[in-house]
């Protein structure tokens, strides 16, 4: 009864089902587990540029000591330097998306008059 005399003054109302379907994915993203995730990549990719300092001789902690073999793993080098080039652009992308998403819920949580906690972004929903 209620979408019947809805419809009437506002049509839009028959889509609303589709529209919320959106609010189901929504719900589904979780803020905290995503940030957690980045920490994770980023210290791998931390490790990974260190590894890739030591394999290419430019290590700093190791500067002007020669390795144990005296050499370079140039193939590894030559793979893992554009690898984390790349990589470390995408993490700060994710990162830049992570922040505009709390920064949206934040908005949009403090728009219906809740506290929002920056630990539990998505709680209010």
């Amino acid at each position: 009864f209620v979408v019947k005399e809805l419809k009437k003054t506002s049509p839009e109302v028959e889509f609303l089902g589709k529209e919320l379907s959106l609010v189901i994915k929504a719900s589904a993203l979780h803020l905290d587990g995503t940030r957690e995730s980045l920490d994770f990549v980023s210290k791998g990719l931390a490790s990974v540029q260190t590894e890739v300092l030591k394999a290419s001789g430019a290590d700093p902690d190791t500067a002007g000591k020669e390795s144990a073999s005296g050499e370079t793993h140039d193939t590894f080098r030559d793979v893992m330097v554009p690898f984390a080039e790349t990589a470390s652009g995408l993490v700060l992308d994710a990162k830049t998306l992570s922040q505009t998403a709390n920064d949206a819920m934040k908005t949009t949580t403090e728009f219906f008059g809740e506290p929002f906690k920056a630990d539990n972004g998505g709680g209010g929903f």
